[in-house]
């Protein structure tokens, strides 16, 4: 089962198990798939679609399912009309508005977005063209792959699809083949993704480490002694380390899959721990460590090791030391795991977290729990053997001390860990000593609340120190002004213009710098969202004499300058230093002629114009640049120009004036960490607003509901498995439904509160859109208020123009779109130039608003990740004829609403956590003081035993719970009564039983005697002469009755009382093989046979005793057996775990069905003769020794008496 769910796990988490043949057999296989999808899709179109374009008033659902298909199947329909488009049921696929033959017949095209499954056909006077996404490219940079056959099966990104003959020496190819086995495309795979699919191979190759240790646990019972038993599980230590460290080198578990848990980019650390599925392993590694160390100790922590420990002082020091060695493990993987990751582990941002950031906390729980499973199971062994617990202090302290001073690990966070694992451990070693006295259920949810402090208090160091690296970060951001959308299209205009080959031809072949080629670059290739900037270009040639020229500074200032400038994560970008509260950066571009020589650099100064306050695309093209990560991280920002507020986030109220007194006096007296940034004039100050107090709250909360959950799971699957356990107590059942009332309500809350603050900011936003749809309305309907306006270049011009305007005045992209839903002009025309978007409306808007089912439109909108919210509306001129429709994209006011959002739900779960938390440890303290009447009423009752004396509960309350112990007070009193008058009664019933039967016993002898006596005397009287042989018989008779009375006196004072006096350690198997040698040859037809162990079976109690017992059952055995021949009794033993068990076992006629249940009863016989004690008298003496005896019987068979007595 381990294996299947590690398997299974690995597949989830690791989804690049195929070989290039298989890619390829996969992409044939969906490429076939949609071929007959789009076959299928042509008689649907030609019965349901077409009809319904010549109908003016058509109704609007049925255009709402082509829509719909689009988003389902990823297919784009696009109708054209005498070649001109008339329909389409997506804005996402760029396509042309006019038909343009010969494009679309290919099956399989390329389109700046990507590949797609392309098929047409004609009907009357439609042309169909139909779209179906094969391969997409990144849209945006904050978007994944699109590549995939389904939610369950990604194709690595690296997999292209490329022209027919397409050729790559670097990776293999395989051709994409039609239904007529034509080649309509290639496939091309990298060399990395050819090895083959090894999946399964390398995850078995990964899972040996793991079963080192099932090895391991299985043959260490073997070896009995603790020296060589530690030597075995310091061997399979070594072992495990070894391969988990070559697996890491190597890459062994990880060879083929270079992504999820092994993704290099989610963490990176060194050798040891290259990625996060590595830090995976060696956390469960740590963990098979600390099982191992547990069942050494567990086996060896009993009484009869104590004197070979006891002789070696230095084995509780080494105890001491691995104790306080394994808290560095749990120290440095969470320092590590948070330090060198981009994983988020901050439980403040709980919301955010996803796959990764559950890995990583399930790698820190279980470095969690080997650390308590060390210290427990060394506590546990310091109890049981009596340990020399300064020797193990003193060797802890000492191993603190030693890798502080060498390895110079943080001390504060270590020795807060051992403050509280010795907490903890002195908890555990009170509880052993039943100091503590709580119920065993009580102690999990005790070591929960433990462990989160521990680990919460851990976190938390670690997450401080990267967020104060954060604040060091984005304070550096703030003051250089880096702008992600700047450095993203500058990367594309540089690409740009690097392929206008007649525009840097013209430009080698000038004799010195000309203005209008360097406009030409800005015009060309810098343009719209280069608006926002003022750019001033610098060129100079490598020839010095077409620099002559060139006044101002020349090259080898700029060259200073951009040496000077801070690095951007693009080459040949850098911000400058600006006492401007604007973005002001550099660009250099080394410009080459066609034959590669060089011709010349040339340096681009972007002055920010209103870069910060700029909303819309900045914010559309990364989805969260790092204004914004500034507030869902919890920090405040101010940026000031000669110690004035210049900008600052909303939540915080910065001072206007920035002086060292209101940094000392705002800052540091209220406990806020922050970090203070200076560069010339500019200042900038990062707030963390998350006070320390209340986010070690938040974690230990979070952390020990967490544990409190897989607590709850864990007794939950025990008593699924464990039926015996099911029956709750009633403080187990008042806390379950305490617990699971609350669960529920927080759940509903969460639930209600998350819908209520979703519901209230989309109401929020689609008022202020409304608002600013209402206003751009009235704008456009004002300018489009002429009756003769018709469309043409000028007035296109005129419309971009108008738009920009309006943008600038409410701060938000406008897009303008003619009569037939083909765009005209835009605030942002990189989204359609870049094909991000194509240049038609989206089709459900446009076909409300065409036909007038509404004045207005607002939908929810995504390019890749990217959501935004946008409305469309018509433009009505004078004479009521609707000329055009704009659109109002809502980026900036998204980005804030998903932003407040994640605040508020972190709000939400943090306060209720705090909430459940408290309510918990209520919980069990409020069914501790109602439950703890009743458990004492329960041991009472449990130990109640008549003749002993009975203790009433004390109780001060005046509840039920007060009544109840009252009644069973006088209910044991009256009780006590009972059995002092019971006892009474049977003690003189005993007696009379007892001089009876002595009576009875004594009167069988008495009879002959007095008749023996009677016939003596007569004969004497009569003088008989054989007198003398009669006195002498007389005799005779008289001992041997006068011996009976003495045998039955014996057998009733051993009966009724046996002395421990004698008690002494012996071997029973002696004692086994006299009775053996006795009895054998008893009887002529009977022979004992004896099956003892090599090893004396040490016994403790009367030798004498148990020889008497076992005489007993031989003799019994021989009378069973009487005249029968080949008789057989069979003597052997055996040992069961703590007991010896002993067989006496014969081939007599076996004992009766009505007799058995009264077998072991004194007086009971089935013999004619004897007193019936024998059997009673065996049983009293096996059970003075702790032991047992039994028997199993069959008529004609025989029977078997078994014999248990403790091992000494």
């Amino acid at each position: 089962m381990f294996v299947t769910i590690s398997y299974l796990s690995f597949r989830t988490l690791n989804k690049n198990y195929y070989s290039p043949e298989k890619i390829a057999g996969r992409v044939q296989e969906l490429f076939s798939r949609q071929v007959d999808f789009q076959e299928v899709l042509k008689d649907r179109i030609q019965q349901d679609l077409l009809p319904q374009l010549d109908i003016a008033n058509v109704e609007l659902n049925r255009y709402s399912s082509w829509s719909d298909l689009y988003n389902s199947s990823k297919t784009g329909v696009f109708v054209y009309r005498n070649n001109r488009l008339v329909f389409w049921n997506n804005s996402d696929i760029s396509i042309e508005t006019r038909y343009i033959y010969n494009v679309y017949t290919n099956p399989v095209i390329q389109k700046k977005r990507g590949w797609y499954t392309s098929s047409v056909f004609d009907k009357d006077e439609y042309k169909i063209v139909l779209l179906t996404a094969l391969q997409t490219d990144k849209a945006l940079p904050s978007e994944g792959p699109a590549f995939r056959f389904s939610d369950s099966q990604k194709i690595p990104p690296e997999v292209e699809i490329q022209p027919v003959g397409y050729k790559n020496a670097y990776g293999q190819v395989f051709p994409l083949l039609n239904e007529e086995g034509n080649e309509v495309a290639t496939l091309y795979i990298p060399l990395s993704y050819t090895s083959g699919d090894l999946g399964l191979e390398n995850f078995l190759l990964g899972f040996m480490g793991y079963c080192v240790f099932f090895v391991g646990f299985a043959f260490q019972p073997v070896f009995k002694t603790p020296l060589r038993q530690g030597l075995y599980t310091l061997f399979f230590l070594v072992i495990s380390a070894s391969f988990r460290y070559l697996d890491s080198v190597y890459n062994i578990s990880g060879k083929n899959y270079g992504v999820g848990l092994f993704d290099s980019s989610l963490y990176a650390s060194g050798i040891v721990f290259p990625s996060l599925g590595d830090l995976f392993n060696w956390a469960l590694v740590y963990m098979g460590w600390a099982g191992m160390y547990a069942l050494f100790l567990w086996r060896f922590g009993r009484k009869k090791y104590r004197s070979y420990f006891s002789r070696h002082p230095w084995f509780w020091v080494l105890l001491g030391t691995l104790s306080a060695l394994s808290i560095f493990p749990l120290s440095y993987i969470i320092h590590d795991l948070i330090q060198n990751s981009i994983i988020l582990l901050d439980i403040n941002y709980l919301t955010s977290f996803d796959r990764y950031s559950v890995a990583g906390l399930g790698v820190i729980f279980f470095a969690l729990f080997s650390f308590f499973l060390i210290s427990i199971s060394s506590i546990y062994f310091l109890v049981q053997t009596n340990g020399k617990f300064s020797y193990f202090i003193t060797g802890a302290l000492a191993t603190v001390i030693t890798v502080w001073a060498v390895g110079r690990f943080p001390l504060y966070e270590n020795l807060v860990a051992l403050l509280f694992a010795a907490l903890v451990i002195l908890y555990t070693y009170n509880a052993w000593e039943r100091k503590i006295n709580l119920p065993v259920s009580y102690h999990p949810f005790l070591y929960s609340f433990a462990s989160s402090v521990l680990l919460g208090l851990l976190l938390l160091d670690a997450v401080g120190t990267k967020r104060n690296e954060e604040m060091k970060y984005y304070a550096s951001k703030i003051l250089y002004q880096y702008d992600p959308a700047a450095e993203y299209f500058f990367q594309q205009s540089v690409q740009s213009f690097e392929k206008d080959t007649i525009l840097l031809n013209s430009i080698s072949l000038a004799t010195q710098e000309d203005p209008e080629l360097l406009e030409s670059i800005i015009t060309e290739h810098f343009r719209g969202y280069w608006l926002n900037y003022s750019i001033s270009p610098h060129l100079f040639y490598e020839d010095s004499r077409k620099n002559q020229q060139v006044q101002g500074p020349g090259r080898d200032y700029y060259e200073h300058i951009f040496s000077q400038g801070a690095m951007s994560n693009i080459s040949g970008f850098v911000s400058l230093s600006s006492d401007s509260a604007l973005a002001t950066y550099m660009g250099r571009i080394d410009l080459y002629d066609i034959r590669d020589a060089p011709v010349g650099t040339l340096f681009l100064i972007f002055e920010g114009r209103s870069f910060l306050r700029t909303v819309g695309l900045p914010e559309f093209l990364i989805k969260r640049p790092y204004q914004l990560e500034i507030l869902q991280k919890g920090f405040q920002s101010a940026r000031y120009v000669n110690n004035r507020l210049e900008e600052r986030t909303e939540q915080f109220l910065f001072p206007p004036v920035l002086k060292p007194e209101i940094i000392r006096n705002e800052f540091e007296n209220s406990k806020l960490r922050y970090y203070y940034l200076q560069n010339g004039s500019n200042k900038v100050v990062i707030l963390d607003s998350n006070r320390y107090f209340v986010s070690l709250l938040n974690y230990v909360s979070m952390l020990f509901l967490i544990s409190v959950g897989f607590t709850g799971i864990f007794q939950v699957s025990i008593l699924a498995f464990r039926p015996s356990m099911r029956v709750l107590s009633l403080g187990g059942k008042f806390r379950f439904f305490i617990l699971t009332a609350i669960s529920m309500a927080f759940i509903a809350i969460l639930a209600n509160s998350l819908y209520f603050t979703r519901n209230m900011l989309n109401t929020f936003d689609n008022k202020g859109l409304l608002m600013t749809s209402e206003n751009v309305k009235k704008e456009l309907d004002y300018y489009f208020n002429n009756p003769s306006y018709q469309v043409s270049p000028d007035s296109v011009l005129s419309i971009e123009r108008k738009l920009h305007r309006v943008s600038e005045s409410y701060l938000v992209d406008v897009n303008y779109f003619d009569s037939s839903g083909v765009l005209m002009a835009s605030t942002r025309p990189e989204l359609y130039s870049n094909q991000l978007r194509n240049m038609l409306m989206d089709p459900r808007a446009f076909q409300a608003l065409r036909y007038g089912y509404r004045n207005m439109y607002n939908m929810d909108e995504s390019i890749g990740e990217v959501r935004f919210i946008s409305s469309f509306s018509p433009v009505v001129n004078s004479a009521g004829r609707t000329v055009g429709y704009f659109q109002v994209p809502y980026f900036a006011q998204n980005a804030q609403r998903e932003a407040d959002v994640s605040e508020s739900l972190g709000i939400v779960l943090r306060y209720y956590a705090v909430i459940i938390s408290i309510v918990f440890i209520v919980a069990l303290i409020a069914t501790n003081r109602f439950t703890q009447p009743l458990q004492e009423l329960r041991e009472k009752i449990s130990s109640l035993r008549l003749g002993e004396r009975f203790d009433p509960i004390e109780y001060s309350g005046t509840d039920e719970i007060a009544s109840l112990v009252k009644a069973y007070n006088i209910a044991v009193a009256d009780l006590e009564n009972s059995a002092d008058l019971l006892a009474k009664s049977e003690r003189e019933k005993a007696w009379r039983e007892m001089a009876k039967q002595v009576a009875h016993e004594i009167k069988n002898p008495l009879t002959p005697m007095k008749l023996n006596v009677q016939l003596l005397e007569r004969s004497y009287l009569d003088g008989k002469p054989d007198f003398p042989e009669r006195l002498r018989q007389f005799t005779i008779s008289m001992l041997e009755q006068i011996d009976v009375m003495a045998r039955i006196a014996s057998d009733f004072s051993h009966f009724a009382k046996w002395s421990n006096e004698s008690n002494e350690k012996f071997d029973a198997g002696v004692v086994l093989k006299s009775v053996a040698s006795i009895f054998d040859g008893y009887m002529p037809n009977i022979r004992v046979k004896v099956s003892l162990p090599k090893t004396a079976m040490w016994v403790y109690g009367d030798k004498d005793h148990l020889l008497r017992a076992f005489n007993n059952l031989v003799k019994n055995a021989c009378q069973a057996i009487g005249e029968q021949p080949d008789g057989v009794i069979e003597i052997s033993a055996a040992q069961l775990g703590k007991y010896w068990e002993i067989r006496f076992q014969d081939n007599g006629a076996g004992i009766p069905a009505d007799v058995r249940e009264n077998i072991f009863k004194p007086n009971f016989t089935t013999k004619t003769t004897g007193s019936g004690l024998g059997l009673a008298m065996c049983k009293n003496i096996i059970e003075q020794f702790g032991g047992r005896i039994y028997f199993e019987t069959a008529d004609t068979e025989g029977t078997t008496f078994f014999v248990e007595l403790p091992v000494s």
